[in-house]
């Protein structure tokens, strides 16, 4: 698909993983991200292969994982 992009996300991405989708050469991105117990949250970019991410897009994508953590937390 032409200009569709894709975000993975996930806290223990190995390098397996890594390899996968250097391997599949399509559009995503691969972030892993920590919780910490006093609320922090890291995110990290593990892998990229984009034409272009801008701020709102990296921005966009951050808060989703942080409603996706808060819907988890709320399920255990």
């Amino acid at each position: 698909m032409v200009g569709h992009k894709s975000n993975l996300f996930g806290t223990g991405i190995q390098k397996y993983d890594l390899h996968a989708v250097q391997v599949m050469g399509a559009n995503i991105e691969l972030w892993q991200y920590k919780t910490y117990e006093n609320g922090i949250l890291n995110i990290e970019e593990v892998y990229k292969r984009t034409t272009s991410t801008s701020n709102q897009d990296t921005e966009e994508l951050v808060g989703k994982i942080q409603l996706w953590l808060k819907q988890v937390k709320k399920q255990h």
